[in-house]
């Protein structure tokens, strides 16, 4: 009798201790997602705001930065640094200093002076400031529409979340006999997971 008792004992144990054990499992993976889903919450979100139109020139994109870098997202955008360079080009202009930070909901107009490197520096420069996985993005750069009669000039933009996680945004203008004629898509791809 008491080895029936002590055999119950011990099959209820291992029932209790297998249902803890995939409770815990459970507990885990949606601990996990709850914090995947707060850092996505939090994230920023930027938008690159080209205020040019058909009759500014390519030169004046460039040289005098007639855009906006917007954070629609619910997070801060922190350490940002704006690159512009053409497809096929062999340099890139970068902004002079790192933007440190845009709330959320908020905006910075860019206005500081761009300088001009060779892609090489650039490379050098992003890996520096954000490692590899920015310079394997850099380097993947492709248009993100086709357009043949177009010159195509891309600005990317670096920047890091709270939880230091890297954003790369990229929008493409069009340009056509030295003028802009128009903007194409935006892409926004978080590096540490692509």
């Amino acid at each position: 009798m008491i080895a029936i008792v002590q055999f119950a004992g011990l099959i209820a144990l291992v029932w209790y201790t297998t249902e803890t054990y995939l409770m815990r499992k459970q507990n885990d993976r949606e601990s996990k997602a709850a914090e995947k889903r707060h850092i996505i919450s939090i994230r920023p979100i930027i938008s690159i705001n080209s205020t040019t139109d058909n009759d500014t020139s390519y030169n004046d994109i460039i040289k005098q930065t007639q855009f906006t870098i917007e954070n629609i997202g619910n997070g801060p955008a922190i350490d940002i640094y704006v690159l512009s360079f053409a497809q096929g080009k062999s340099i890139c202009s970068c902004l002079n200093k790192v933007i440190s930070y845009i709330e959320s909901k908020g905006n910075r107009k860019v206005n500081d002076s761009f300088t001009t490197y060779s892609i090489k520096d650039v490379e050098s420069i992003l890996v520096e400031k954000y490692g590899e996985k920015s310079l394997r993005y850099f380097l993947s750069i492709k248009p993100l529409e086709t357009e043949s009669e177009f010159d195509i000039r891309h600005i990317v933009v670096f920047c890091r979340d709270l939880y230091g996680n890297i954003y790369a945004i990229q929008r493409d203008l069009f340009i056509k006999n030295n003028k802009t004629c128009k903007n194409g898509d935006e892409k926004c791809t978080n590096i540490d997971t692509s």
